[in-house]
């Protein structure tokens, strides 16, 4: 994850580019967890690991039909 969010900074101020992205990636962390642990209170562990497991299949199915969509990146 690191390689990506470092490929996808600018230039010209990679440093502040990766510190928002990473910022952005933990704070959504922590509210996902909180909101994990609320579902998994509620309706028990496999209600709470069953829209994650649905949300990594359609995540990994969207990027295997998307490859090479920035193969014409400028950079």
């Amino acid at each position: 994850m690191y390689i990506i969010i470092m490929d996808k900074s600018s230039h010209k101020t990679p440093g502040t580019d990766f510190t928002i992205q990473m910022s952005i990636s933990r704070i959504s962390a922590f509210i996902g967890g909180g909101l994990l642990m609320g579902i998994a209170k509620t309706s028990g562990y496999s209600g709470a690991m069953t829209p994650l497991i649905i949300i990594c299949f359609l995540s990994a199915v969207i990027i295997c039909f998307n490859d090479g969509l920035e193969k014409n990146d400028p950079l």
